[in-house]
């Protein structure tokens, strides 16, 4: 009776060792699944920063290529307001030299005619 109550402990502390083995088996497996699980959402993460990263200089580099047309148009608008003065102020120095020009040839009339006059 007492070999078969030490064989019976035996095979029930045999059946628990054998059963804490596969629970830290189990507990190896799921921490081991939990590594992968993290390696591959670093991974992603690492993926989708590059994207972000490529996707900034890009914004960047379109923003750069804006301000640059943005700065040839403020210059072309400026050039055609300069463009404008220039006519505008031509115009205005031919409407004097026709004035001038309309009144030296009234007093070349007036002193014509004093001339006559005079004669």
């Amino acid at each position: 009776v007492r070999a078969a109550a030490e064989a019976a402990a035996m095979a029930k502390a045999t059946a628990e060792a054998e059963a804490e083995v596969r629970a830290a088996e189990a507990k190896r497996l799921a921490a081991a699944e939990a590594q992968r699980r993290a390696e591959a959402a670093s991974e992603a993460a690492k993926q989708r920063w590059k994207t972000a990263t490529r996707l900034i200089r890009l914004m960047n580099s379109s923003a750069d290529a804006f301000n640059a047309a943005k700065d040839d148009g403020e210059r072309a608008r400026l050039a055609k307001e300069q463009e404008e003065a220039a006519a505008k102020a031509a115009a205005e120095a031919e409407a004097k030299v026709r004035a001038a020009a309309e009144a030296a040839a009234m007093a070349k009339a007036t002193a014509e005619a004093e001339a006559e006059v005079r004669a």
